[in-house]
């Protein structure tokens, strides 16, 4: 009797003992899990062919770089919209490619903007002079420095004049600073040079247009035409224009920095415009299979990289 109970005992214990084991197993196993999520970026690192974090929050991004040129709105009122209706318009999609490469489901939660800024726009072709007509001026002025995204230019060679150079300068605190000229020539060509070093002569004109991505160095009429503007800097930038009244076009550029009341700028209708703009967001996503369920810690992304 005495044999028969003990190994009923030692039974039981072994088996408490497997259970506490297992039980240490699914939880190391778990914050493995989760520390991969999260440390890594991306639920592919612990599944194949899932969502990652990252393409999350890129779609997010595209909705709030579209949101961004709305007049109409204020920073809160799209933070909104993308809480909203962006994101119950975009966990469906997610979560069909989510189950058709991993036998996963995805939710998305937007938890907050994490800071405004202000998108500036000229989207009628004029001269690239302030609101009051000054040539040379200050698009993000001393007092107000901030990052700088999304700088695009569009010039309109038949508006411009020849000859004479148009010159951004990006002052960073703490220096270095760099400049970028533009300069309509002769022969519909326009020559572009920073203060880096590059020089690109005789860059067509296509269409009427040269159109340049200042952020991140790009001439989309002359590929070869390649610069850094903000290599090396830091970000809070004085941003200055000279020779505004040289050329025409179009412009826009988001900042961090508020300048809804800069005096340089109009009210709705004039040009240039600035407006509320998200600059960056936080979210989180949970990730669930029927191994297990992670959540992601909160992601802040930039709008604009």
């Amino acid at each position: 009797m005495v044999t028969r109970d003990r190994g009923q005992l030692i039974l039981v214990g072994a088996v408490a003992i497997a259970l506490v084991l297992l039980g240490l197993v699914l939880v190391v196993n778990t914050a493995l899990f989760t520390q991969v999520v999260g440390s890594e970026g991306t639920v592919e690192t612990a599944k194949d062919g899932a969502i990652s974090g990252q393409e999350v929050g890129e779609a997010i991004a595209s909705s709030a770089r579209s949101l961004n040129d709305d007049y109409g709105q204020t920073a809160s009122s799209k933070n909104n919209t993308l809480d909203t209706n962006t994101i119950p318009n975009l966990e469906p999609i997610l979560q069909n490619r989510s189950m058709e490469s991993g036998g996963a489901f995805v939710s998305v939660n937007y938890d907050s903007i994490n800071e405004s800024g202000t998108f500036v726009s000229q989207n009628q072709s004029s001269g690239f002079t302030s609101v009051a007509g000054n040539p040379t001026w200050q698009p993000i002025p001393l007092g107000q420095e901030g990052d700088i995204g999304g700088f695009l230019m569009t010039i309109d060679y038949a508006a411009s004049g020849t000859g004479d150079p148009f010159t951004v300068y990006v002052d960073s605190v703490g220096g270095p600073n760099r400049s970028l000229t533009i300069t309509p020539e002769s022969g519909s060509e326009v020559a572009i040079s920073t203060s880096t070093g590059t020089t690109c002569s005789d860059v067509p004109v296509t269409s009427n247009t040269v159109r340049i991505d200042v952020t991140h160095g790009v001439v989309f009429e002359d590929h070869s035409c390649q610069f850094d503007l903000f290599a090396g800097t830091n970000p809070g930038y004085v941003m200055t224009f000279t020779g505004g009244d040289e050329v025409a076009g179009t412009y826009q550029f988001v900042t961090d920095s508020d300048l809804t009341s800069y005096p340089a700028y109009g009210a709705a209708g004039s040009q240039p415009t600035p407006t509320e703009a998200v600059w960056s967001f936080e979210y989180s996503f949970t990730y669930d299979t029927p191994g297990a369920t992670v959540e992601s810690e909160s992601r802040v992304i930039d709008v604009y990289d």
